[in-house]
């Protein structure tokens, strides 16, 4: 590997999301052991405090974004790894990915590239569209463990009775024949899925696709409300008690998850916080859970092999999006696992009911290219998004959100002068007289919105007429001398009124929410809910608190309403709160924390008010990993979850620690830690080789 044998090394590994960062950071720190003192393996996008010559970043493609637009990696990287490339089609989240490759190709032209995608074909087309020509693909067709999948049907002549049939090599069926239960199936519908697998997966571990996070949760409740006949040892009874005490300790004490656990069922889905996550999968990994029920979350890079897996149906969401084939037959191969089950089965419910049977035959899938589907099926819908920018206007009708994403891009090639070649990739069904006109416009928006590239370069995705009205915004308080609640502060002190006044700038601005007049009075709650939550977030305050605000006010809502079981009421309330932090704080306000600091660094600048930009806070950063402090990011740094992290430095009393002197006061202060902290937590110290305890706590398993 280069990596142990050159002097000086960095390497970018891209994952498609969050939760299998830690799992890819830990697989590497375990690879690179032997040089751990001289090589620096990390989730965090800065740059190293230590300056250590050899770097590997594992990183999304939004942090690599930020990573790219806060230091220069040019002539600095060697190798570019990029898992589950076919998340270049993903929309908005492609393009970052394509726009992030292309910046570091172009930065290090003889850095190595590496691109990963199971059972797709068209790579010369991701190639092409990052601007490398020279691709040399390899392929394998070859699997190392045996599938079955097996059709699942109804004997609606006999409730006890289901009809089986296998799937051949070409696509046909042959029925197999009957299988008889002492369970009945005449159950309603949304039941039957959790009554057959049960039923079916009464040997080994079980997978069970659920449409969404709510949907995962009621199948866990279903069985494991009928599961307490199943015999388990007494290893596996302790391992799943560890972890339903830490979901009580560190998440709520009222989460049905724990319940359900000792059970030996969990549900899993992507807005559960990381350390949740991978105690769900160690212990199902571990063969301590029969029963995961799960979103697509689980369809990506996580490797969690069962012997059995159980559909029911090919959509995803309350509105039956249809998956792509390719994710469906990803999530399949989760049946059998080369070293566990080398027979995996693949229960298909109801299959010959589906509105389209795609798992019938398999097939190699064409890579998409987000930005070249957008352009080739959205082109007008693009071009009248870019007019309205150049005329200053909201568009009149609303356009999707991968449009929004192409347009923003084909401003910023155009601000870097470089548009053309970004419309003459091959894939792209443009004439010349549509890329000159597709030009001319760009060209005209650009003069109109005066943003300069420093800022689109690492904004374009938010919209830019809306950069360019908050860009007037700050501007106009700035000549006034108005700085009150303007530049944004350390989170680990009093900061609500000034991040209130931010972020309701940001929503106002950046995401065309009204929150003036009498009838925006929910908006304004909505804000300053977001702001309150967004600062204890930032301040590292523990989950639990976070959560266990959201469970006391759905209690007293639904108190009033007295609808829902107490016991649903707790779990949306949970299930609320990770959907705000992951995919509103941590997702849609760390992209428009970027643009409010790049912004409001360029008014305050071109006003020569240069102090008062260096006194600016870059919050976007502390929105991401949900710490402020140093010893918060140290701990994050060093590889522990967030969950970890907080719960460590809420014992620390200081907030200016660095790496090792972190990794110096846990290892003097072992008992404190362990009369404190939970089993998982104290697990993952050790794990990650922070702490040795004086009575060892059960670590979680290694992947």
């Amino acid at each position: 590997m280069s990596a142990m044998s050159a002097a000086k090394f960095t390497a970018i590994y891209v994952a498609p999301t969050r939760a299998l960062l830690s799992e890819i950071q830990e697989t590497l720190e375990r690879q690179l052991e032997a040089i751990s003192d001289s090589i620096r393996v990390t989730t965090i996008p800065v740059s190293d405090p230590l300056n250590r010559q050899r770097q590997v970043y594992v990183l999304t493609q939004e942090r690599l974004q930020l990573l790219l637009s806060t230091m220069s990696l040019t002539n600095e990287v060697d190798l570019i790894i990029v898992d589950e490339a076919q998340a270049i089609g993903d929309d908005g989240r492609g393009m970052i990915l394509q726009d992030a490759i292309e910046k570091l190709r172009r930065a290090n032209p003889s850095a190595r590239a590496l691109f990963l995608a199971p059972g797709v074909e068209g790579f010369e087309d991701l190639g092409a569209a990052v601007g490398i020509e020279d691709l040399s693909i390899r392929e394998t067709g070859l699997s190392p463990v045996v599938q079955n999948r097996i059709i699942v049907n109804f004997d609606y002549a006999d409730e006890k009775r289901l009809e089986l049939e296998l799937i051949a090599a070409d696509g046909s069926n042959e029925r197999i024949g009957f299988f008889n239960s002492s369970r009945g199936f005449g159950v309603s519908e949304d039941k039957r899925l959790a009554a057959v697998a049960l039923e079916l997966g009464q040997t080994g571990r079980s997978l069970v696709y659920a449409t969404g996070a709510a949907r995962a949760e009621t199948l866990a409740r279903q069985i494991s409300n009928n599961s307490s006949d199943r015999q388990t040892d007494d290893a596996h009874a302790q391992a799943r008690e560890k972890l339903a005490k830490f979901i009580e300790k560190d998440v709520h004490k009222s989460y049905s998850l724990a319940k359900f656990v000792r059970n030996g069922v969990a549900f899993h889905y992507g807005n559960m916080p990381s350390l949740l996550r991978e105690g769900i999968e160690g212990a199902f990994r571990e063969g301590h859970l029969d029963f995961l029920c799960c979103t697509t979350t689980l369809f990506q890079g996580v490797n969690l092999p069962a012997r059995n897996v159980f559909i029911d149906t090919p959509t995803r969401g309350n509105k039956g999006e249809q998956l792509d084939e390719a994710s469906l037959w990803n999530f399949a191969g989760r049946a059998g696992r080369l070293g566990r089950d080398v027979v995996g089965n693949v229960f298909l419910v109801d299959y010959h009911k589906w509105d389209t049977h795609p798992l019938s035959t398999r097939k190699r899938f064409a890579i998409k290219i987000a930005f070249q589907e957008a352009v080739n099926q959205d082109l007008e819908a693009i071009i009248d998004t870019l007019q309205s920018t150049a005329d200053l206007r909201v568009p009149i009708e609303k356009h999707s959100a991968r449009t929004a994403s192409a347009s923003g891009l084909i401003l910023y090639r155009a601000s870097q002068g470089d548009l053309a070649k970004l419309l003459s990739r091959p894939g792209l069904d443009l004439d010349p007289s549509q890329r000159e006109r597709i030009e001319k416009i760009a060209k005209h928006a650009l003069e109109a919105l005066g943003l300069p590239t420093s800022v689109l370069a690492a904004n374009w995705v938010v919209d830019p007429l809306s950069l360019a009205r908050l860009l007037n915004r700050l501007r106009t308080k700035i000549a006034k001398g108005d700085f009150k609640n303007l530049i944004p502060v350390n989170p680990a002190f009093d900061g609500y009124e000034v991040y209130n006044a931010i972020i309701r700038r940001m929503f106002k601005h950046l995401g065309r929410m009204e929150l003036s007049g009498p009838n925006a009075e929910g908006a304004r709650r909505y804000a300053n809910h977001v702001t309150a939550t967004a600062l204890k977030w930032m301040r590292g305050l523990p989950l639990s608190q976070l959560v266990g605000e959201s469970v006391r006010y759905a209690r007293n809502k639904s108190g009033e309403a007295r609808k829902k079981p107490e016991e649903q009421v707790v779990d949306s309330a949970i299930r609320s709160m990770f959907e705000l932090i992951e995919k509103v704080i941590r997702f849609t306000l760390v992209q428009w924390a970027k643009a409010y600091v790049d912004l409001l660094r360029l008014a305050l600048e071109e006003a020569g008010h240069t102090a008062r930009a260096s006194e600016i806070y870059d919050f976007s950063l502390a929105l991401e990993l949900g710490v402020a402090t140093d010893t918060g990011r140290a701990l994050v740094e060093l590889g522990l979850s967030r969950i970890s992290a907080a719960a460590v430095a809420s014992i620390i009393l200081d907030s200016k620690l660095s790496t090792s002197e972190v990794k110096a006061w846990i290892q003097s202060h072992t008992l404190e830690l362990e009369s404190s902290l939970s089993g998982l937590v104290l697990g993952e110290l050790v794990t990650k080789g922070l702490l040795i305890p004086t009575t060892i706590p059960e670590a979680p398993a290694v992947r």
